[in-house]
């Protein structure tokens, strides 16, 4: 049973597999987001598009660190595990800036300190092409803002924004994790 458990650690936590985790589970994020806008009609406020960022960049990142390890492991050069690292450790600190950001957004919305001037604003208003002066004013009387201090539980009475606090920092744990602590080859002979 260890040795399984073992195998099991040294697997997870070592290239291509370690990726393939963060890549699933900031995939699977970003699809939950999207779902409760498009779905169930949950509109995100500014920080909470912010807090999508990092995950799309782990998305990417995590998608090049396969595609490398792939590719080097054809290439005779073994030098996969130390690019696969790389985007690892950068994946970390993208989740380590989301924490921070999902812990400010929680105190927004629990008052202990004052929203950003961006939190009044629609963000979806600036996106579209058609730029004139009425497009823009239509565009502000007709749709709602989405303040960030408003606190809709969602799960167990926790806000998406709590719970984005306890998924970054869980992912940023474990690509710094595998960054810079990966397993032995092997554990159990």
């Amino acid at each position: 049973m260890v040795r399984i458990i073992l195998n099991l650690y040294r697997k997870i936590f070592s290239m291509p597999w370690a990726a393939l985790v963060i890549f699933t589970a900031s995939a699977l994020s970003m699809a939950s987001a999207y779902i409760l806008q498009f779905f169930f009609s949950v509109q995100p406020c500014a920080l909470c598009l912010y807090q999508r960022v990092p995950f799309a960049v782990a998305v990417i990142l995590t998608a090049l660190a396969i595609v490398a390890h792939v590719v080097t492991s054809y290439s005779g050069v073994d030098r996969r595990h130390k690019i696969g690292r790389f985007f690892l450790a950068l994946c970390a600190a993208a989740f380590l800036i989301n924490t921070g950001i999902a812990i400010y957004h929680t105190g927004v919305e629990f008052h202990w300190w004052a929203q950003t001037d961006l939190c009044g604003v629609n963000p979806n208003l600036f996106a579209s092409q058609d730029a004139s002066v009425e497009s823009i004013r239509n565009a502000i009387m007709n749709t709602p803002v989405v303040p960030c201090d408003v606190r809709e539980p969602l799960f167990f009475g926790m806000t998406i924004a709590n719970g984005n606090i306890f998924l970054s920092l869980a992912l940023s744990i474990f690509a710094f994790w595998t960054a810079f602590f990966p397993p032995a080859r092997r554990i159990l002979h």
